[in-house]
């Protein structure tokens, strides 16, 4: 029989949390030690507003300063128009104003409602295998898709001749045959085969379980091969994955091997990185062991949820800035809910990534670190499986993370998982989820939207004292969802312009970033960060402390100039570079800006001045 062909994993990591209980010895667990899910009380400060056939009416004074969030619910794969109309308060063919519900506690969301009881995936014992996988033979075969064409095509897979590189107690490597074992090589083996023997299996056996023996040979198989190089047909190189179809038993060759077994690239070296992207792979196996074995038919988890769970078990955040970066940058483009990455064109999408991971991550601060073990013992998939697990409603639950990202800027808000989201990494500038402004008298404006996805909007009150109508409309099938957050700090403008050009005047040509940041002059910016976002992996320079300060030049007013030199190769030309900064304003608050900036193609041995475009400011 075949099954549906999952790629799990691909690359690497995220901020982890690993749980003390007690070792376990199989992939099933009993359910007498999970406790129900109670939520901790967390003050959301927002208001519901009531949208009746994708359209609600809300009012405008003088003296308002609040976000609102404008989410929508609907396909993943679409994006959603909601326009904001303005209307005076005498304007009579507007609907009644849309009630507004205060939310207080994620008990009290809106009219929550409980969502069917959670129930956890049997324990079934597998029987393993016999000796016909190979299982400690001296050569073994292994198969993988490597080219651009359907995963259900036999043709489309390659065959792997691989050898025993080493072992330990829960682990064998294997070497692909065309890859020479010299001394970089074996030290990666070797990392390979301390970590997962003697920290990752543990942990996670008492923190989420273990992996299941599929063929028998007591213990996991590690398959290193430069495959992973060239994958759809030389097209993509990702650093490991772990396929479903492998741990059943039943799926023939070459669409399962019929074994317990993560892919990683041959060319990856010890350090940070490769324990995440190990603790990343090894969690994708613990969850696919839940839900294989038995006569019982249990569909894959959906791959939006799968990958959250994963990047969760990752410590030291090497490739989590980067998806976090892209997400709050533009966090209305990407959908939250999606089933399958790779139908759906958004395998290795970066921002998908970072959104997935910080709403199971906010989940995990308010009900516990057990939220985890339960999703993968949940018998649904998806967003059935995170209704049962919390018993909220899923509609519940994301307004409820999207209010918090919208106050993440706010003196008293907290973090989501310790990850301050207007800060910065060591190479990566977050500056929080961008955030667009309206105008009361600006007029209307229109949004685009990603089916579970969310624009936050700062609302701008009208200068002549007199109340406004907002229309806010949209499609019914878009599930368009409004919450009004009110803010506590009054914003403090900040934007920021910035030139990109190429200096030839030096001893070799660089980069030359010219940046103004305008706002207080006495609040210098706490970081400077430059990134470029493209399919392979993104590139980020991130300034901040004294070597922020180093590139101040003499300030205009209440302007500040600062100017950054990069060796000429740091950035591609052709690709758009966004400029962040932060500080925090006099009142508390945190302020941040954005600006995007294209050089051009052409003659860049000589002095250009780009566009400047999507100049984001005022964010409190």
């Amino acid at each position: 029989m075949r099954s549906r062909i999952v790629l799990l994993g691909v690359p690497l990591l995220f901020a982890g949390f690993v749980l003390a209980r007690p070792a376990l010895h199989s992939a099933g667990r009993p359910s007498a030690g999970l406790k129900r899910m109670t939520p901790r009380i967390l003050p959301l400060q927002g208001g519901a507003v009531l949208v009746r056939d994708g359209q609600a009416v809300i009012e405008i004074a003088s003296g308002t300063n609040e976000i609102l969030v404008l989410a929508c619910l609907g396909d993943p794969g679409v994006l959603h128009r909601v326009s904001l109309e303005v209307q005076d308060e005498q304007h009579n063919t507007l609907p009644a104003l849309a009630p507004v519900a205060d939310i207080v506690t994620l008990n009290s969301l809106g009219t929550l409602g409980r969502a069917a009881s959670w129930e956890p995936l049997p324990a079934v014992a597998v029987e393993p295998l016999s000796d016909e996988c190979g299982a400690g033979a001296q050569r073994r075969e292994f198969w993988l898709h490597g080219t651009d064409g359907s995963l259900d095509d036999e043709d489309q897979y390659v065959r792997v001749q691989a050898v025993p590189s080493a072992e330990g107690a829960l682990v064998r490597v294997y070497r692909d045959v065309s890859v020479s074992p010299d001394g970089g090589f074996r030290r990666t083996v070797a990392e390979i085969v301390r970590l997962m023997d003697e920290e990752i299996i543990p942990q996670t056996a008492q923190s989420l379980g273990r992996f299941r023996d599929v063929d028998g040979d007591g213990k996991l198989a590690v398959l290193l091969t430069p495959w992973l190089d060239r994958l759809q047909g030389g097209r993509v190189s990702v650093k490991g994955f772990v396929r479903a179809s492998d741990f059943r038993a039943s799926t023939e060759r070459p669409f399962g091997n019929r074994c317990d077994m993560l892919y990683l690239n041959a060319g990856l070296s010890p350090g940070p990185a490769l324990e995440d992207l190990l603790r990343h792979e090894y969690t994708h196996a613990v969850c696919v062991s839940a839900r294989v074995g038995g006569n019982q038919w249990v569909p894959d988890e959906e791959d939006w949820l799968s990958e959250a769970i994963a990047h969760t078990s990752e410590r030291s955040g090497s490739n989590l800035d980067h998806r976090l970066s892209r997400f709050l940058n533009s966090p209305e483009r990407f959908p939250l809910v999606v089933d399958n990455y790779y139908a759906a064109g958004l395998w290795r999408n970066h921002g998908c990534r970072g959104a997935t991971f910080l709403f199971l991550r906010w989940c995990c601060d308010q009900f516990g670190e057990q939220l985890l073990e339960r999703l993968i013992r949940g018998r649904g998939r998806g967003v059935a499986n995170i209704e049962a697990a919390t018993g909220c409603r899923f509609e519940d639950l994301f307004r409820a993370w999207s209010v918090t990202l919208a106050r993440a800027g706010e003196p008293s808000s907290g973090t989501i998982g310790r990850i301050d989201l207007y800060g910065h990494t060591k190479d990566w500038g977050l500056a929080g989820p961008r955030r667009f402004v309206w105008d009361a008298d600006a007029g209307d404006q229109t949004y685009e939207i990603a089916g579970t996805a969310a624009a936050y909007v700062v609302l701008r009150a009208p200068r002549d004292g007199l109340k406004r109508h907002l229309r806010i409309r949209a499609m019914p099938r878009s599930g368009l969802q409004v919450t009004r957050v009110p803010l506590n700090a009054t914003p403090q403008d900040v934007g920021i312009i910035a030139e990109w050009s190429t200096s030839p005047e030096a001893e070799y040509e660089e980069h030359v970033f010219d940046i103004v940041v305008n706002g207080d002059s006495t609040s210098a910016a706490d970081y400077i960060a430059i990134e470029q976002h493209g399919r392979e992996r993104p590139t980020s320079v991130c300034l901040y402390g004294d070597d922020v300060q180093a590139t101040r030049l003499s300030d205009v007013g209440n302007l500040q100039r600062y100017q950054l030199r990069f060796p000429r190769g740091t950035f591609r030309a052709d690709r758009p570079v966004t400029v962040k900064t932060g500080r925090r304003g006099t009142n508390g608050s945190r302020c941040s800006a954005r600006a995007t900036v294209v050089c051009g193609a052409g003659d860049t041995t000589r002095r250009v001045r780009p566009r400047i475009a999507d100049v984001s400011g005022s964010t409190p």
